[in-house]
């Protein structure tokens, strides 16, 4: 696990073409949530980054549609 923390097929986290564009990364928002995270900065951000709407969206997502409540 440590070498590979994704589980990845011989812990491959991106691809290249020939020329060393990338052109596939896998990106793991649950790792970088934070504005301080992001290697660029968008003013915009004060805490938190654009990752975090995932999680929000979800979670509101989640709220506004419930389910039953499941009875064994």
């Amino acid at each position: 696990y440590q070498e590979n923390p994704t589980g990845s097929d011989e812990a491959i986290a991106g691809c290249t073409n020939q020329d060393g564009r990338i052109t596939a990364l896998v990106g793991l928002p649950e790792n970088g949530y934070l504005a301080t995270q992001i290697p660029h900065s968008i003013p915009k951000y004060d805490r938190y980054g654009p990752w975090i709407r995932l999680f929000i969206n979800a979670r509101k997502w989640v709220e506004a549609h419930p389910k039953p409540e499941i009875r064994f």
